[in-house]
């Protein structure tokens, strides 16, 4: 699903369910991706990645970690995972 498709599904009457399904998604697809980005990062992905960890913790320790900067964070972590990986279908 694109990213406009799965903006709209959370904005209507099935948004916990097609939350719980992305969480199952990613749960399915991420361990698999971070051994690829593990493997085939460069050395910036990796250091970037690092970063943004660090980020999250930083705001998940300061009690921000339901707010918009670390959802921002997240994203952009994650994202990068997937990229690092080296694999287009991700």
């Amino acid at each position: 699903l694109g990213a406009e498709t799965i903006r709209w599904t959370l904005e209507g009457p099935l948004r916990h369910r097609h939350l719980v399904e992305l969480m199952e998604l990613r749960a399915a697809l991420e361990p698999v991706a971070a051994r690829f980005a593990a493997e085939r990062a460069t050395a910036a992905q990796r250091a970037e990645l690092v970063a943004l960890a660090t980020e999250l913790d930083r705001l998940g320790r300061s009690g921000l970690g339901d707010g918009d900067a670390y959802l921002a964070v997240d994203i952009e972590f994650h994202e990068l995972l997937l990229a690092s990986s080296a694999n287009a279908l991700y």
